[in-house]
């Protein structure tokens, strides 16, 4: 947890400092959202991400984060988002997210995990960007259940494929207006 605050701090940092290049851009997010599959756990997640702006419009990049459902997931993701106008002071844009939530508990594993968006920036007078995402998320995960009565004990993986209606907000820095 540790190594994650310290990452998280050097990649606010950097974006500070990347604004004379204006070619990375570093973001992060808070979200939570609707679970809308059996069993329903509504989430919580912590996203950063560092991108490479191609032009005002269109940037790629990697992230991660810490998703917490029933369990906790630390995803490692690539993104792209497309900002439709770069020069106004709101920026609507879509974004998608694809990769792999890896398990921090030891009787659960991870999966794959998609997750496209639209949403508005909000350009701030120093270069940074408030945002504002709502999308969907797919997140599959498996976790060891346990069952014991008086007559026998029994161990078995159950699978679970979350669909949450997600609501993400956070700020970008570095990116070109």
């Amino acid at each position: 947890m540790r190594t994650i605050l310290f990452a998280a701090l050097m990649l606010i940092a950097t974006g500070l400092c990347a604004q004379e290049t204006r070619r990375m851009s570093y973001m992060t997010s808070l979200g939570t959202g609707v679970d809308m599959s059996r069993p329903s756990h509504t989430p919580f997640e912590w996203q950063m991400a560092a991108c490479y702006n191609f032009n005002g419009r269109l940037s790629a990049g990697v992230g991660t984060g810490i998703t917490v459902y029933e369990k906790a997931l630390c995803p490692l993701f690539a993104r792209v988002r497309y900002c439709f106008s770069d020069t106004r002071r709101l920026s609507p844009f879509v974004e998608g997210q694809v990769g792999y939530g890896i398990a921090l508990a030891s009787d659960a594993n991870g999966g794959f995990m998609v997750n496209p968006a639209a949403g508005v920036a909000y350009n701030l007078l120093c270069g940074a960007k408030l945002f504002l995402a709502v999308g969907y998320e797919g997140q599959r995960l498996e976790r060891l259940r346990k069952f014991q009565n008086d007559i026998i004990s029994a161990e078995f993986a159950e699978e679970l494929n979350h669909s949450v209606i997600a609501v993400r907000v956070g700020v970008e820095f570095g990116r070109r207006r």
